[in-house]
């Protein structure tokens, strides 16, 4: 019975001797797991190429490296291994890069070996890849030389250039991107990809002023707001169109000087042109006397316009009184001119020189201008002048439209081609 009751209270004493500070084993298998993670580490250094050299220390779960790497990419490569192997708190990596050249080549040289392996077995393979490239090329290069087939795309000859291009291109990067996918190089596409992306963003905003330019000229070969030979005025620029360029337009003045204008100011910029219309219509001042019949001088006037070579009769000439002067009456002539068959210039000058001869003939006075300078002190008193009485013909003035003729052209203007102004205003 006595030997009972001790087998029973050994067995009621067993756990808590178990539980014991004594009997306790947390720095054993600490140590124990720094062990395991240093002979992990060894065997995985060993076997894997250019990590042979790396020493390892472990201590409460902290890893440190040491020794002499190849390359910086070993040390690198080593300090993520250890990361990654459970229990390890933290690495410290004291790994020194070799200085030895042949050490340091060794991993480019292991790299070349095996691209040279790889292609020396893949041959056939980047000669098929070659050969896709080669065909698309060549369809570039063709489609390229054939003109006639994008000339009866568009009448344009700038934007069948633009299409020929842009199809030559698209042709040549889809053959790189096949050939690089039939060789199993996806991801070399991809970085081809990137790279040509980055590049084109970096070259973008180098040029943006360029790039706009060309786009400018696209778009003014869409629109043709002016062909070649038009005499056109953009913004503070007038003279005659030579030629388009994708960068600028070239304009040669009436003195002969050679302007370029960059595209993207031309679109920008309100385009005068004077050809598009082949009527056009030109005006001089006149100032008459005072005191002379304003509605003789300007009968006068447009009889001598309408007899000038080169003005046409429909629209017919006009002349209105504009103004007064500080000395005479200032009167406004104008005329049109036929731009298809007579010179612009030439015809205006012609006017202005008749009118100026018809005027005197007929007794009107071109007056210079008048100066009264009056001498302070005693002076002989001055005659009074001799009043002078003049008739205008009213009526004969007031018949006269000069806005007429060009509120028509306006008008028919308007209902030829699309108009914004014939479309309902948004409610």
């Amino acid at each position: 019975m006595k030997r009972l009751f001790v087998c029973l209270a050994l067995l009621w004493a067993l756990p808590a001797l178990a539980q014991s500070p004594e009997s306790e084993n947390a720095p054993l298998a600490l140590e124990a797991d720094d062990a395991a993670i240093d002979a992990r580490l060894e065997s995985l250094f060993g076997e894997i190429e250019g990590l042979s050299g790396i020493e390892v220390r472990v201590q409460s779960g902290v890893v440190t490296l040491g020794g002499e790497a190849g390359a910086p990419e070993a040390a690198l490569r080593a300090e993520n291994l250890a990361r990654r192997l459970e229990g390890v708190v933290d690495v410290t990596n004291n790994v020194e890069v070799s200085a030895d050249i042949s050490e340091r080549a060794q991993p480019a040289l292991a790299r070349l070996t095996d691209f040279y392996e790889t292609a020396a077995r893949d041959w056939p393979v980047w000669l098929a890849a070659l050969a896709v490239f080669a065909a698309f090329w060549l369809l570039s290069v063709v489609l390229s030389r054939s003109r006639f087939v994008f000339d009866r795309l568009t009448p344009n000859p700038f934007v069948a250039d633009l299409l020929r291009r842009a199809i030559g291109w698209a042709l040549i990067l889809a053959g790189l991107i096949a050939a690089l996918d039939l060789a199993g190089a996806a991801g070399m596409m991809s970085a081809v990809i990137g790279a040509a992306g980055v590049a084109g963003l970096a070259i973008g905003f180098a040029l943006k002023d360029t790039v706009a330019n060309y786009i400018a000229s696209t778009l003014l070969t869409l629109r043709r707001p002016f062909e070649a030979n038009d005499i056109v005025r953009i913004g503070d620029q007038e003279g005659t169109v030579a030629r388009l360029t994708p960068r600028s337009t070239i304009l040669i003045t009436t003195d002969g000087n050679h302007v370029s204008v960059p595209n993207g100011t031309v679109i920008q910029s309100v385009i005068v042109n004077f050809t598009r219309r082949p009527q056009r219509r030109f005006s001089f001042e006149v100032g008459i006397g005072a005191a002379d019949d304003a509605g003789k001088a300007c009968r006068v006037t447009r009889d001598a316009i309408v007899a000038t070579q080169g003005v046409i009769a429909d629209p017919a000439p006009a002349c209105i009184v504009k103004a007064f002067g500080n000395y005479n009456l200032i009167l406004e002539a104008s005329g049109w001119v036929d731009q298809r068959a007579s010179s612009f210039l030439s015809v205006r000058g012609l006017a202005i020189a008749a009118v100026r001869d018809a005027l005197l003939a007929q007794g009107i006075d071109l007056p210079d201008p008048i100066v009264q300078v009056r001498q302070l002190g005693e002076a002989a008193p001055a005659e009074a002048a001799t009043p002078r009485t003049a008739r205008t013909d009213l009526q004969d003035m007031a018949e006269q439209q000069p806005e007429s003729e060009a509120a028509e052209q306006a008008a028919r203007e308007a209902e030829e081609g699309e108009n914004l102004m014939k479309k309902a205003a948004p409610e």
